[in-house]
């Protein structure tokens, strides 16, 4: 497969992807967004937005992809730099219900066009230098590095937040969003969408057919049904975090968002120093255990939470982005060389798709629950979290014997599909 740019043009544009993918964490608002809404509206109406965040996504999350696939990833991710810049613009003048939830759909589609589109687009950057074989250490290190930016973010949001005022810190967003997107409009180059002899897509509903063909697989279907379930799970502690610094809290409520961001800081520095290591340790102790490790921690983290009231729950807590940080980069290394490249950004964002509609579907369980605390809410979800582990433990896997991912691939073995 021969691509048409220069080596010095691939060489520019993988720093450039660098730069996009470290920019795009930078999530000022991450450690107070909960208490930003909490701010203008009431926890029920803050589910119900986070329900508009996900049904937008369950939306546009394979649609997306398709578009990804079919037109390019250059041409996705500067519509998903815009729609990011317009949803922190939108945040930043926010008062009422109404603007919160036109923010929270663009925000929604703006991750959505970068969802598997960035990964897929490092992946093809890498083998038309012929570097793919460095690209599970790499997903590693830039997951790292990202963690480290999300960190510093954090803490920076939370002092914005505590010495003036939440929207700051999405004012900021909106300026390095606005970066973000004149990089890639101007640095990024897309070497898929010009190879000479490139295939096209098929029709929409039959790329959507294709993108289950590979679960026929059992080590892709494991590590598919893993990745749509721990979306789940991850974003539960995620929810609710902010809210349990609050009533922890209770004396001292103008410095909640500074300790948020100041916890955020420490548990992202902690998953940073887990991501750069969790290739070896899944090289060590096996793919299957890695993730039925990181799944039982974040089991055991939803589970903490339902005590309330105990600053033993704060610091474990610092634990809560563990399971992404053992297991993103291992199942974007056990996945991506097996998809074919005219369907890998469809084929994830069908997986991310399911994760965050299940996960949609959960907060509108949890709005109807009796009671207005988070205490119910956390006993379905712990139960459910020990219930997918248990999935997990009994479901049929078999790692790949025939990828050796310290040598380049032949582009033929790097497909499992027709």
């Amino acid at each position: 497969m021969s691509c048409l740019y220069t080596t010095q043009k691939l060489n520019r544009a993988l720093k450039a992807y660098t730069a996009v993918a470290l920019i795009t964490r930078a999530y000022f608002w991450a450690s107070l967004f909960i208490l930003f809404f909490s701010s203008i509206v009431t926890l029920k109406q803050v589910f119900l937005l986070e329900s508009i965040y996900y049904a937008t996504v369950f939306l546009l999350e394979v649609p997306s992809g398709y578009f990804s696939d079919k037109l390019g990833r250059k041409k996705t991710l500067i519509l998903g730099g815009l729609l990011l810049s317009i949803a922190y613009a939108c945040f930043t003048l926010a008062y009422t219900f109404t603007l919160l939830a036109v923010a929270q759909i663009f925000l929604a589609a703006g991750f959505a066009f970068f969802s598997g589109t960035d990964t897929t687009l490092h992946y093809s950057l890498l083998e038309s230098l012929g570097k793919q074989e460095t690209y599970g250490s790499r997903e590693a290190s830039l997951a790292s590095k990202g963690l480290i930016i999300s960190a510093s973010a954090a803490i920076i949001g939370g002092l914005l937040a505590w010495i003036g005022e939440y929207r700051l810190a999405y004012a900021l967003s909106f300026t390095f969003a606005l970066i973000n997107f004149f990089i890639i409009t101007f640095l990024l180059v897309d070497p898929e969408i010009d190879y000479e002899d490139r295939q096209t897509p098929p029709p929409f509903f039959t790329q959507l057919r294709k993108s289950f063909k590979p679960l026929t697989q059992p080590n892709l279907r494991f590590l598919f049904i893993f990745s749509v379930g721990i979306i789940v799970l991850n974003h539960v502690p995620y929810e609710f975090y902010q809210v349990y610094f609050k009533n922890y809290l209770t004396e001292f409520p103008s410095s909640v968002s500074l300790w948020t961001g100041i916890h955020t800081t420490l548990s992202t520095l902690i998953a940073a120093y887990v991501t750069h290591h969790s290739i070896k340790l899944a090289d060590t102790i096996g793919q299957r255990r890695t993730i039925l490790l990181a799944t039982l921690l974040q089991a055991i983290t939803i589970s903490f939470l339902i005590a309330q009231g105990y600053f033993l729950i704060i610091i474990l807590l610092l634990g809560r982005s563990l399971p992404n940080a053992f297991t993103v980069p291992l199942v974007r290394r056990d996945t991506t060389p097996h998809i074919e490249p005219s369907l890998r950004a469809t084929y994830f964002s069908m997986q991310s798709l399911l994760g965050r509609a299940l996960f949609a579907l959960l907060l509108l369980t949890w709005g109807l629950l009796p009671g207005n605390g988070y205490t119910n809410p956390l006993i379905l979800s712990a139960i459910l979290s020990f219930a997918f582990l248990t999935y997990l433990t009994f479901m049929n896997s078999q790692n790949p014997t025939n990828i050796d991912y310290n040598s380049p691939q032949p582009k033929e073995a790097t497909s499992i599909t027709s």
